[in-house]
């Protein structure tokens, strides 16, 4: 897996082919924790986070942190 960081805007890019689900973790906005597990890279788009983490997994089941969100 690459993950690649453009130093003038700051944008990171990898290949969303490397992970075979996605998680989303975090809380919503009356503070409850949340984890939804989604298989497809457009489906994370979906969802609104108010404060939480996107993670990639592997085929080998580490996570990898690839966006994290406060509000």
């Amino acid at each position: 897996m690459t993950i690649e960081r453009n130093p003038e805007t700051g944008q990171v890019s990898w290949n969303r082919d490397d992970f075979t689900e996605y998680h989303l973790t975090g809380t919503d906005v009356y503070g409850k924790r949340y984890k939804r597990v989604v298989k497809r890279w457009e489906h994370v788009w979906h969802y609104n986070i108010y404060r939480g983490t996107c993670w990639g997994v592997k085929p080998d089941g580490k996570r990898v942190r690839l966006v994290e969100y406060y509000n």
